[in-house]
């Protein structure tokens, strides 16, 4: 009976321990073999990660939804193991977001009919070709959306911690409750995003308006939940960190479109 590779000595690569087995016993790093850096095994890797967090993330996401604040209020109380944490939670989210809806950031869909007229003078008289405007224009406001939007996220968090960090002082523990709200709007930025018509101009505005919305609803529901707050003062703390992250994010944007078609 021949012995597998499990069974076979190795020296570790990392810490120089020798070993059996799978993982080293000095590091706790992983042995490696043959093929580790093949493409099959990149891409079985990268599905590995995304969907062995044993399940956690598609309860996470499920548990978001079906009951808004639940998700936060395990974390700041301990239960832990059972979901993902809720800055990993919101990096998966957004790197998936960015990469669906980042072809609809583009400047041909911003600024319009007019705007192109505007760009094309102004590559003209810096003496560049209209693509390469367009394509710096492109980065320009890809960069500005992400940079806007997690700037919403820490002002919501931010706010929080202003009403409520008498009950709870840490701002860590607020930004745990804005990071979920953020992942609520992203996802369903997503969902909208596929359902509405692409060619639609107006709904490169509409659908972060309407997934905010949204987030706002769940932004409401988890304060009730998590801080106790309930009434009058729930709704305008809402109002407040949906407002001020509308405003954020729409206003940059327009800002940084009425830059680009400046002459």
């Amino acid at each position: 009976m021949h012995a597998s590779y499990h069974d076979e000595t190795y020296v570790c690569p990392n810490c120089s321990t020798e070993n059996r087995g799978e993982y080293c016993s000095g590091c706790g790093q992983k042995r490696t073999h043959d093929g580790d850096l093949s493409l099959a095994h990149a891409w079985h890797h990268l599905v590995h990660e995304m969907l062995h967090l044993d399940g956690r993330i598609f309860r996470s996401i499920k548990l978001l939804f079906l009951s808004p604040g639940e998700l936060s209020q395990d974390f700041l109380e301990g239960r832990r193991a059972r979901h993902v944490h809720p800055l990993r939670l919101f990096i998966v989210v957004t790197a998936i977001f960015l990469v669906v809806r980042g072809d609809t950031f583009t400047t041909a869909r911003l600024v319009g009919p007019y705007g192109k007229a505007r760009l094309e003078e102004k590559a003209a008289r810096q003496g560049i070709s209209y693509e390469s405007l367009v394509l710096k224009t492109d980065r320009r406001f890809a960069f500005t959306f992400k940079g806007a939007f997690i700037a919403s996220v820490l002002v919501s968090g931010l706010w929080l911690w202003v009403f409520f960090r008498t009950r709870r002082r840490y701002l860590a523990e607020h930004m745990v409750v804005a990071l979920h709200t953020a992942c609520v709007s992203m996802t369903l930025g997503l969902v909208f995003t596929l359902l509405l018509p692409r060619a639609w101009l107006f709904s490169v505005w509409i659908i972060p308006a309407a997934a905010m919305s949204f987030g706002a609803s769940h932004l409401n529901l988890s304060i009730r939940r998590i801080y106790g707050e309930s009434g009058t003062k729930a709704n305008a703390i809402t109002a407040l960190c949906f407002v001020s992250g509308l405003v954020l994010v729409m206003g940059t944007m327009l800002f940084v479109q009425m830059q680009s078609i400046r002459l």
